[in-house]
């Protein structure tokens, strides 16, 4: 059988037969107990918090008005808002959008462009009449996340995490902890993952120096890879025939596999990436893990993971490059971190608060910030938003 190149133009035959039957396999490897525990326990925190029983119903979430600051809301249908930190005000763009949004932090240089299901609109959903339909209508994943890059200088793949990162989120009680580990038991069974539940302040020698609450992931557990020669032209990441390119992880996992550890990540090429693995056991718009089979949905408010999440791609520096450090200590420590890519994500119908995007754009002054104009009327495939232009 002839395995798909990830070099740019190749085409990669339709995966979803394969992604539907690794969903269904999950189902099945659930174990029971686990499964009555979680439900129990969870129940209980529902009822003690007074948020009554877990609903089973595929609810549309919490209304913008009901959140912090309703005027993400743009009266169009919710969007994922993701926020460039590096830009004075923001370099802003929205899920969904037409073309891809651009970011240079340096050594690494590219665009990114994020795809979502309509989750909010049930009605919506169903008629597969929203952007991107033609491609994610009928599939489990419930968005996806591509980005395109090249680099400055020479980097392993090896070396690469990829995922979310939190904020400044207060510290997940036992049973959040509980819960969260359902969740992340559920993830790894679908990638290699790290993740911690990051640093307390209270407890930490250096406070200038803590690791964020993340769940990230090796290049390795990317979903397709294409990779484009010097002088040729990348894939639009936003283009009808981007689905259908290069390599994709759903068609020999084991050749995928193979071909990133293989990549030589260095100044030339265009290296496009696109990632979807985890998304049937999390929902960005409506901010929680959704429910499975007999497994009950989750809020992620609840699990103590505010927004903004930050979104990001990053070299973990080599050991001898961390100065001293205990015996097994492998944190993912700002100081032992190089970000290629880092962007800040939540959902229209769970913005943040004015402090915590003060906190995303710290060199942004207060009255600027209060003036920016959040309210973007969406356009249809074709005209264009990125960027906040």
């Amino acid at each position: 059988m002839d395995v798909p190149s990830p070099v740019a133009g190749a085409r990669a035959p339709d995966g979803n037969a394969m992604e539907q039957k690794a969903s269904m396999a999950y189902l099945f490897e659930v174990w029971p107990m686990v499964v009555l525990t979680l439900v129990a326990l969870y129940t209980a925190r529902r009822l003690i918090l007074g948020g009554g029983p877990p609903s089973r119903s595929s609810s549309s979430g919490p209304k913008a008005e009901d959140s912090e600051d309703s005027s993400f809301d743009d009266g169009a249908g919710a969007h994922v808002v993701l926020i460039d930190p590096k830009c004075p005000l923001g370099k802003r763009s929205k899920s969904n959008a037409s073309q891809a949004c651009t970011f240079d932090h340096g050594i690494c240089v590219g665009s990114y462009a994020l795809i979502h299901k309509p989750t909010d609109d049930e009605e919506l959903l169903a008629s597969g009449e929203y952007p991107y339909a033609e491609h994610m209508h009928g599939r489990k994943r419930r968005w996806e996340f591509r980005i395109q890059f090249r680099v400055t200088s020479s980097i392993g793949a090896g070396d690469i995490w990829f995922g979310a990162e939190a904020g400044d989120d207060p510290r997940p009680g036992l049973m959040d902890m509980y819960l969260g580990g359902v969740v992340q038991t559920a993830l790894r069974r679908v990638a290699k993952i790290y993740q911690s539940y990051g640093d307390d302040p209270a407890t930490s020698p250096n406070s200038a120096d803590l690791e964020t609450k993340r769940v990230v992931f090796p290049l390795t557990e990317m979903d397709q890879l294409i990779v484009t020669p010097v002088g040729e032209q990348p894939p639009d990441l936003c283009g009808v025939d981007f689905p259908s390119l290069g390599m994709q992880k759903t068609d020999n996992r084991k050749a995928f596999r193979k071909a990133i550890e293989a990549l030589e990540i260095v100044p030339g090429p265009v290296f496009t990436l696109n990632f979807w693995c985890i998304s049937p056991f999390l929902d960005v718009l409506l901010w929680k893990a959704p429910a499975r089979g007999p497994l009950p949905e989750l809020s992620l408010l609840d699990l103590k993971v505010m927004p903004p999440g930050f979104l990001s791609m990053y070299i973990q520096r080599p050991p001898e490059e961390w100065g001293p450090h205990k015996r097994g200590d492998v944190r993912h420590l700002p100081s032992r971190c190089m970000w290629l890519f880092r962007v800040a994500f939540f959902s229209t119908l769970h913005a943040p608060t004015q402090e915590a995007l003060h906190r995303i754009l710290p060199n942004t002054a207060r009255n600027d910030l209060d003036r920016m104009d959040w309210q973007h009327t969406s356009k249809p495939r074709g005209q264009g938003w990125c960027c906040g232009i």
